[in-house]
């Protein structure tokens, strides 16, 4: 769960969403640190073979106005990352600390 601004939002909720989207593989969504909100909605895409991301529906504008469209403002992914694969345990189950520990650092600055 991410909490977001008193919001708390279900992250397989938006990940439900962004995977009616025909070019995106995988996602997964997690909670970044915000000054502000406690914590911000980071979507982390995995693309088709042969999507490339910035272009059609993979522009991250693009992204974020089919959630609007789906959900409510506040559950929309604020930030989105282009990978080519999700980190997975032995199991195939994404490895959300992982991400949240990876992209933190990412957009907070920290080292």
């Amino acid at each position: 769960m991410i909490l977001r601004g008193g919001y708390n939002i279900f992250a397989v909720e938006v990940e439900r969403v962004l995977l009616k989207i025909p070019v995106l593989l995988e996602a997964a969504v997690v909670g970044v640190p915000h000054p502000d909100l406690v914590e911000d909605i980071l979507a982390v895409i995995v693309p088709r073979c042969g999507a490339r991301p910035g272009v059609g529906a993979l522009d991250p504008g693009q992204i974020n106005a089919f959630c609007r469209e789906h959900l409510a403002d506040y559950k929309c992914p604020r930030h989105v990352v282009f990978v080519d694969e999700l980190p997975k345990n032995a199991m195939a189950k994404i490895l959300k600390q992982e991400l949240r520990q990876r992209y933190r650092e990412l957009l907070t600055g920290a080292t």
